[in-house]
């Protein structure tokens, strides 16, 4: 009976020490995944740098069909038609025709503890 006392107990200790080890990597992963993302946003390996060609902005008819307008240059815009295979130009836009909203979000001088402070804080 003591043999079987001895190896249900190993058992359990067993598992228990897993729980704890997959615990244990899933916090490493976590962090690793925060800094790494922390790097490579300030690397700027996944920013568009163009500073010819902006998204002004999107309007979204259908699950894979969107208006855009976009500026090329300083002061051209344009109307164009994208979905999920191909753009297509639609027109040339004037510049008094168009609203230009400046929002902070567009910019990227703001990071995540901003936003989650912006949204917390309406919740309230």
């Amino acid at each position: 009976m003591k043999q079987y006392e001895i190896i249900l107990m190993s058992g359990t200790i067993g598992n228990i020490l897993q729980l704890i080890g997959l615990i244990i990597v899933f916090i490493i992963i976590l962090f690793a995944t925060y800094y790494v993302s922390r790097w490579v946003g300030k690397s700027g390996l996944i920013q568009n740098s163009s500073s010819n060609i902006r998204v002004v902005e999107t309007f979204r008819l259908s699950q894979t069909k969107y208006l855009q307008i976009i500026k090329v240059g300083e002061k051209r815009f344009f109307l164009i038609a994208v979905s999920k295979d191909d753009i297509t130009y639609i027109s040339e836009l004037n510049e008094e025709d168009i609203a230009i909203v400046q929002d902070s979000m567009t910019e990227n001088n703001f990071n995540f503890a901003d936003i989650l402070k912006k949204i917390t804080s309406k919740d309230k």
